[in-house]
């Protein structure tokens, strides 16, 4: 399996340009490139992310001295007990939302390949701060009302990881069966065909690799059937919403 590379080939413009007319006068635009490649630490984040990667659990830190935990780790030393020092320790994998999130429907190309999602941020069993985290749905495509301040999630391990925030998402616990949310380290693949990208659109966008949103098990299907469920979804919201608001 070919790998899948930083700058997408489908990215890179074709060699030549376009004319531009402008005030009467035509001008020429060229395509042409800059390139920055680099390489990023995660620095003393790195052992949470591979605890992601590697071993599907969630780290947070707790003070040696108050007992807070937080999640994600985000701090070595607790600042309201005089730096007195963290310790890594893991938490729960279902939690509930701090607050009723946010849905996008229209993303920018960062985040095209995941619409429509939630974002939101969960107290998971065991942590005192909450996570931020992606949210779906396995029932359809993701509306108001699915995901409410309140509502318990589990967090679902995305079957191929790099270490990275989105190898992991959360579901509703309603949406799933008592072991499912009984099992730490629960696998996309393990929602027994009940993926939540099975009612979203399956837009191609290879920027991140193709595991980065939850997957179907039928994508040629899920691009023919769900694209046209989603728009019409989102027209509809929009229109309800004129009306709403004038």
């Amino acid at each position: 399996m070919q790998k899948e590379k930083v700058i997408p080939f489908n990215f890179i413009p074709d060699k030549g340009g376009r004319t531009l007319k402008l005030g009467g006068a035509n001008y020429m635009l060229m395509n042409d490139a800059m390139y920055t490649f680099y390489e990023r630490s995660m620095g003393d984040f790195s052992d949470f992310f591979l605890a992601i990667r590697d071993k599907k659990k969630i780290l947070g830190c707790k003070c040696t001295k108050c007992g807070m935990v937080r999640v994600p780790p985000f701090v070595t030393h607790c600042p309201d007990c005089n730096f007195a020092p963290t310790t890594r320790v893991e938490v729960g994998q279902v939690g509930k939302l701090l607050s009723t999130p946010p849905i996008t429907y229209f993303a920018n190309a960062l985040f095209l390949d995941k619409a429509p999602f939630g974002r939101g941020r969960a107290v998971l069993k065991g942590a005192d701060t909450a996570m931020s985290v992606m949210l779906y749905t396995t029932t359809g495509i993701l509306t108001p009302g699915i995901f409410n301040r309140g509502t318990e999630v589990k967090i679902i391990f995305k079957d191929d990881r790099m270490g990275e925030i989105c190898d992991i998402f959360a579901v509703p616990t309603s949406e799933l069966t008592r072991a499912q949310i009984a099992k730490n380290g629960l696998l996309e693949s393990e929602l027994k065909g009940s993926s939540p990208c099975s009612s979203t659109t399956a837009t191609s966008n290879s920027r991140t690799r193709n595991s980065n949103r939850p997957i179907s098990s039928s994508p040629a299907k899920t691009r023919a059937t769900c694209s046209t469920a989603f728009f019409t979804k989102a027209r509809s919201l929009i229109q309800s919403s004129r009306k709403n608001f004038g």
